[in-house]
């Protein structure tokens, strides 16, 4: 019997078979494959984590460091490609931390996620920190500087969710380029908004120069093309580093200057904040109701400012004329307080 040459039905039923089959395949081979990394990794997570309570057990609980006092440097060092995450959970703020005599590091294409700071470093010298996404710190996201640091490249990273702001320095020779940043806080959200319209405007920006809103608000001036002016403290030991978006950084020697610089303004805007922002606030209204300087915009953004001013009025001996002096606003209507200027 003469066999009959193949239609291109049948070739097309063919192909179907092998396409079937390879996209059953596939998949299970890849997650044999996977299972079979986990596998080696836990194991050398577990022969890692025995290392170390062997090295604490015989070092009176220390664990290793990078370097000792007076020892050479640890140079050369490379951490790639790793999912780092959670370390608030066994104790330490840090998901990454390197300090102590730390040379030629090189971050690159990490995910780190959820920490109170993402990465804090000290005496390093010629980091380079690239490409890597880092997700949700409770606090700042980088922190650079502690101690003596020099010559950081941070460059081309995704930082999303920040809880204070991105990055806190006082670096030497500290490069900051072609990051992408979303804040997490609505309130660091709308720091940036509002900073970036005032700029828009014409105005320039002056705060305390630290992170929260001061520098998501000073991120959104410079993003604008505006100029954002901090009045910090050398009061600190060791510094507490300005914001790095700063064009101009006007350092005073306490509190009581550095409240007059931040009051001779032609307006106030306040947003969410803590202390510190409570005790500028009620400064610069004290100053408006006694006359000792001239009626200017004085605006709050959000609702919980009303909240707090209804209960001045509920639960303090404050009168209607402590509030009359000048036109406080509640808003969160960002062009109806550029409009007031």
């Amino acid at each position: 019997m003469k066999r009959q040459p193949l239609t291109l039905l049948d070739l097309l039923v063919i192909i179907a078979i092998i396409a079937l089959f390879t996209a059953v395949l596939i998949p299970a081979r890849a997650t044999v494959r996977q299972n079979a990394y986990r596998m080696v990794c836990g194991s050398n997570l577990s022969a890692i984590g025995r290392a170390m309570l062997s090295y604490s057990n015989d070092n009176q609980q220390q664990y290793p460091r990078a370097g000792w006092p007076n020892s050479t440097w640890a140079t050369n060092i490379a951490v790639r490609r790793n999912y780092i995450h959670d370390h608030w959970m066994w104790g330490h703020p840090d998901n990454i931390q390197s300090y102590d005599k730390v040379q030629g590091l090189l971050l690159e294409d990490n995910l780190i996620v959820n920490a109170v700071q993402c990465y804090m470093m000290e005496e390093s010298e010629d980091t380079i920190y690239r490409g890597n996404t880092i997700i949700g710190a409770s606090a700042y996201m980088i922190i650079l500087g502690h101690g003596n640091t020099f010559n950081t490249t941070f460059e081309n990273n995704t930082l999303l969710g920040g809880g204070w702001g991105v990055v806190a320095h006082s670096a030497d020779g500290y490069s900051y380029q072609d990051n992408i940043i979303v804040m997490g806080h609505p309130v660091l959200a709308q720091a940036e908004r509002l900073g970036k319209l005032l700029a828009e405007a014409g105005f320039s920006l002056i705060s305390g120069g630290y992170g929260g809103t001061m520098e998501a608000a000073s991120r959104g001036a410079r993003q604008a093309g505006g100029c954002a002016t901090g009045v910090t403290l050398d009061l600190f030991t060791p510094p507490l580093a300005p914001n790095p978006w700063l064009t101009e950084d006007e350092r005073v020697t306490d509190f009581f200057p550095r409240l007059r610089r931040l009051t001779s303004v032609d307006g106030f805007v306040v947003l969410q904040g803590g202390i510190g922002t409570l005790t500028e606030a009620t400064l610069a209204w004290t100053l408006l109701q006694t006359g000792q300087i001239s009626p200017r915009p004085f605006i709050f953004v959000g609702a919980v400012w009303r909240r707090l001013f209804d209960a001045f009025r509920s639960e303090t001996l404050m009168t209607e004329a402590d509030f009359s002096p000048f036109g406080r606003v509640f808003t969160n209507s960002f062009y109806a307080i550029i409009g007031m200027f």
